[in-house]
């Protein structure tokens, strides 16, 4: 299933990587500079999303299909690292 990731940078700038993964593999990769969406194409229930990045100023995640734990995810300056299990 497409799944999409809306990434939103407030208050300064960042990098945002989002990595599919399936049963400990890596599937498919996608990132973001600026404020906007990412989609990964190839997303299953069961697979993983791991969030790595850094911001400025503040960021939020919101991912368009249920994941654990539940989005969106609020951030602050700093180094961003989360992953997000698909239900």
């Amino acid at each position: 299933m497409t799944t999409n990731i809306n990434i939103q940078f407030k208050e300064g700038a960042g990098h945002i990587e989002a990595i599919l993964y399936r049963d400990g593999n890596e599937i498919e990769k996608a990132s973001a500079n600026t404020s906007g969406i990412i989609t990964l194409k190839m997303a299953q229930a069961d697979d993983s999303i791991a969030i790595t990045g850094v911001c400025t100023g503040k960021a939020s995640i919101a991912i368009g299909i249920p994941t654990a734990p539940s989005t969106p995810v609020y951030y602050t300056e700093g180094r961003i690292n989360d992953n997000f299990f698909i239900l």
